[in-house]
């Protein structure tokens, strides 16, 4: 009995010492399939709604700010790098959206010079009036730090369907068959497996090709495929033997 209250005060105590961990609550499943709010998106051609955007095709939604020195650059680079492997003949788009206030369409347009996107039709630079009625329809909560002049906040990007339901958060950024995932999903097609970002897992079940954008079965669907098929193979063999063998 002593023992029994001598541990439980130790875990007590090791439950009062451990740091608390800050959750965002940005994983990937949050608010998945709820409705995303109908922003008004004003870019440099002139102002639409963001359920022109979605109604029209593929849509992933990026959540930046122009004056981040965080996450936002990475986030930039990884997905205009992802952007480039995929399949020419895919009618997406790619809507860059800043959450910052103090952004404008100029500053937008100056973000995307950066990265020499300005004149692709895939990607749309833009800011909203009504960003926060949309980042509270998806769960994106940026705090306001004011000792480096900027917000603390997770990256996202979202893919949105052409019912308006955000159906995808992407983790990984910089894997273009995670981005060619979420476009799929914004159009319901079946996706039959997520290989890990990397390209390098022995086991995966299908390899990728971004420079064809093909799909093949790897060794670890055939390892899926062994047990049962062993399993098969054995009820037929004692299935056979048991017929042969004389009753007594």
């Amino acid at each position: 009995m002593r023992s029994f209250v001598a541990a439980l005060s130790l875990t007590a105590l090791a439950v009062q010492a451990a740091p608390v961990a800050v959750d965002y609550g940005m994983g990937e499943e949050k608010l998945l399939f709820q409705k995303v709010f109908d922003a008004e998106i004003v870019q440099a051609e002139g102002t639409c709604r963001l359920s022109s955007l979605y109604s029209g095709g593929p849509l992933a939604v990026a959540w930046i700010y122009t004056r981040c020195f965080g996450i936002c650059t990475p986030l930039m680079v990884d997905l205009a790098g992802a952007a480039q492997w995929l399949p020419g003949e895919l009618p997406y788009k790619i809507l860059v959206l800043s959450f910052d206030p103090r952004d404008c369409v100029d500053d937008m347009r100056a973000l995307a010079r950066r990265y020499g996107l300005e004149n692709d039709p895939h990607w749309i630079f833009a800011t909203s009036p009504q960003m926060d009625s949309l980042n509270r329809s998806v769960g994106f909560s940026p705090r306001w730090d004011s000792s480096r002049n900027g917000f603390d906040h997770e990256g996202l990007v979202g893919g949105i369907n052409d019912d308006g339901y955000l159906c995808r958060r992407l983790s990984v950024t910089g894997d273009p068959r995670a981005l060619e995932r979420l476009f799929a999903e914004t159009r319901r097609h079946f996706n039959p497996s997520h290989p890990l970002p990397g390209g390098q897992s022995m086991l995966s079940c299908f390899s990728y090709d971004p420079l064809t954008g093909t799909k093949k079965p790897a060794a670890g669907l055939l390892i899926l495929l062994l047990a049962p098929f062993a399993t098969l193979l054995l009820l037929l063999g004692l299935s056979v033997a048991g017929r042969r063998t004389p009753a007594v």
